[in-house]
This record gives C-alpha cells, structure tokens and sequence, in this order.
C-alpha cells in the first residue's frame, strides 16, 4: 500500500469503489478488500495481511480509502460484497464483474454461519455446572 501511484494510475481518475473488510475463508486472520474502477482490469484485491483482530484492517482500509480520495473524483464505500458487487457490474458488465458478483452472491449465502464464528472470538467452552433444560 506504500506506493499508491501504479494501482491508480490503472484506473480512470473519475470513480473508484472500495469494498468491505473480508476475511479468507481458509484463514480468517487474513485481511483484504477489493477496490474496482473502469480500467482494464476491474478489481482489484488489496491485502492487509494477516491480522489477529479486525480493527487494525479496519483502521488500514479508512486510511487507504482517504489516500484514494486524493486521486480520484468520486470514492463510494460499500459495508456489503453483494451490493459493491451489483455496483460495480451494473457500471462496467464484462466476465470479470459478473465472476465477482457470483462469487459473492455465493459468499453472501454462507454468511450466517461465518457471523456466528466471528461472533465469539475465543473458543466457545461448555458450561460445566448447569443444569440442562
């Protein structure tokens, strides 16, 4: 993220989309986001690395959001893979942008499951000494 100048340069300097904060699914403490514009290549995914909590990709994503607000004319931040995902393809349809929007409709749907993980960071233990109901 140090040298911002060749990511938008790949862009037209009117809009840029920032997606959400996401997690890999085969390591959660990997952090990234996809940032797209009309350029040849859409997406792009931006990685923050690997981070055992989320605010400090939280905090990473603001400040690159604020960075881009330098280059370019208009920045729109979604908090939903789905609803960028419909963004960006209604603006630029091509294969790459429906792939994407596949791919997070699909994402979008096991999305109750990865809430509830998220939801309790440290193991969940049984209640040792309660009655059962």
């Amino acid at each position: 993220m140090a040298d911002l100048e060749p990511l938008v340069d790949q862009y037209d300097p009117g809009m840029i989309l920032v997606g959400p904060l996401l997690s890999h699914s085969i390591n959660s403490r990997y952090r990234y986001f996809y940032i797209a514009g009309k350029g040849s290549k859409v997406y792009e995914t931006i990685s923050l690395g690997f981070l055992e909590v989320e605010t400090p990709g939280q905090n990473r994503r603001a400040n690159f959001v604020e960075k881009l607000k330098i280059h370019f004319a208009e920045v729109s931040t979604f908090d939903s893979l789905v609803e960028m995902a419909h963004a960006v393809h209604a603006r630029w349809p091509n294969v790459e942008t429906a792939r994407l929007l596949a791919f997070a409709k699909l994402e979008a749907k096991s999305e109750p499951t990865k809430m509830a993980d998220e939801a309790a960071p440290e193991p969940v233990v049984p209640a040792k000494g309660i009655a059962r109901i």
